[in-house]
């Protein structure tokens, strides 16, 4: 198993991710890791990669598919001076239930 230099800084990109005990689907999860969180990457193994949650400390194994050396950039949304900056999602209103008002229709 090669070595990872140094721990890097990576970004988990899949909703949910299971963090294992070795680096294989058959080992144990002992935590899942979410969209955005951060982890070191320690080490490889093929396609698994043991990392060390930054949030937590806890060591463990994930797929390598699952993590990007950048975070995922929210959907665009404009900032004071009128430029565009990546953000949370925007809610958009629940569609009304009843019929539209006359005043609306054209």
């Amino acid at each position: 198993m090669p070595a990872v230099p140094s721990p890097t800084p990576w970004y988990v990109t899949a909703s949910s991710l299971n963090l294992r005990r070795c680096p294989g689907v058959t080992c144990g999860r002992i935590g899942v890791l979410r969209q955005g969180d951060v982890v070191l990457r320690l080490r490889e193994d093929g396609e698994w990669v043991e990392v060390r949650v930054v949030r937590t400390g806890q060591v463990g194994w994930v797929a390598s598919e699952f993590l990007e050396e950048q975070p995922e950039a929210g959907p665009e949304r404009p900032t004071a001076s009128g430029s565009s900056a990546p953000g949370p999602p925007v809610p958009r209103p629940a569609p009304p239930g009843g019929p539209v008002k006359e005043e609306f229709l054209e």
